[in-house]
């Protein structure tokens, strides 16, 4: 009996654990470049009136891209970063913050939990993207496929990079 009433209070547990919002949701974002299709997934933190970019995420240090799980960004057909071929396939997305220029960065390591295992001979590719300030402050972190790239809009900060379709 003892172990009848641990179960259903063990279940009970997880049950009301799972219906927990999260702080930071998980978010897909789908979209095509050039025919390429393209999802990146992501668990999306607040600003809550903190001080982001230089505070919460350092400078210069590599950053998830997001909160919780590794960001993720995933082609269905070979697409060009920069001067770098990026075959289809699904990988992990960091970035390197900077107060004006960011560098985005695409790992074959997808399934980790932040940055703590991130390796940097593991990177397929590396792209250098000016920041721009923005009027609009997002809340929310928010990923945009666009007909040339992705762009990233949090806080009161926009970065672009650029992706083509390999012809």
């Amino acid at each position: 009996m003892k172990i009848f009433f641990a179960l259903v209070f063990g279940l009970v547990g997880l049950s009301v654990h799972a219906q927990e919002k999260k702080e930071s949701p998980a978010r897909e974002v789908r979209g095509q470049i050039d025919g390429v299709e393209v999802i990146i997934k992501y668990s999306a933190p607040s600003v809550k009136g903190r001080s982001i970019f230089g505070g919460l995420v350092p400078y210069g240090e590599v950053w998830r891209t997001g909160a919780n799980e590794n960001t993720t960004i995933e082609f269905d057909k070979a697409v060009k970063i920069g001067e770098t071929v990026v075959k289809p396939g699904k990988y992990g997305l960091f970035t390197i913050p900077g107060e004006k220029t960011w560098v985005w960065i695409l790992n074959m390591d997808n399934a980790n939990w932040g940055a703590y295992k991130y390796k940097q001979n593991r990177d397929v590719a590396r792209q250098t993207a000016e920041s721009q300030s923005t009027s609009e402050n997002v809340e929310q972190l928010l990923f945009v496929v666009k007909a040339e790239g992705v762009e990233l809009r949090w806080a009161k900060t926009s970065v672009f990079l650029p992706i083509s379709a390999l012809k």
